[in-house]
């Protein structure tokens, strides 16, 4: 099998098929020559799907803040260049309202919820790296219940 077969496999396993999906996927293959790995990108530019998305849909867009895939300072410098105004600035967030800080939170004044977060000491999967903490940043989310302020003093890992 291919390359480009396989990925697009993978793309219709993740694709719900009774969903018709109306944005473009962005792809990234990999492919090694000669002990060289080369990257060719294909990336679709997202942010006028956003635009539309942000004024019909919550979006939140979250990070685990020790992903060495994907670190999270991309993803917030992306999420800032979409220019919107900020509605409640970074600040970190607690999972029990109290001392168990979850990570950090920005929001954007949209007509809906459109928020940027990390979830603390979590890798790229947040939910198996730290499933209370994603738990508590989903129902959050999901809910409209806002993400409780940490007052306490930051402590490193």
């Amino acid at each position: 099998m291919d390359l480009a077969r396989w990925q697009l496999d993978q793309i219709y396993f993740h694709t719900n098929r009774f969903v018709a999906v109306s944005y473009p996927f962005a792809f990234i293959f990999c492919f090694v020559l000669k002990r060289r790995e080369i990257y060719l990108l294909l990336v679709i530019d997202l942010r006028p799907y956003y635009a539309q998305w942000v004024q019909k849909f919550k979006v939140l867009i979250y990070y685990g803040d020790v992903d060495g895939a994907v670190p999270y300072n991309g993803g917030e410098k992306w999420t800032e260049g979409l220019g919107y105004k900020i509605k409640e600035a970074w600040r970190p967030w607690t999972t029990n309202g109290e001392n168990l800080m979850g990570g950090y939170v920005q929001m954007y004044d949209t007509p809906y919820n459109f928020t940027f977060l990390t979830v603390r000491g979590s890798g790229h999967m947040v939910p198996q790296y730290k499933p209370p903490e994603a738990l508590a940043m989903f129902k959050f989310w999901l809910f409209d219940l806002g993400y409780p302020p940490y007052t306490g003093v930051p402590t490193f890992y």
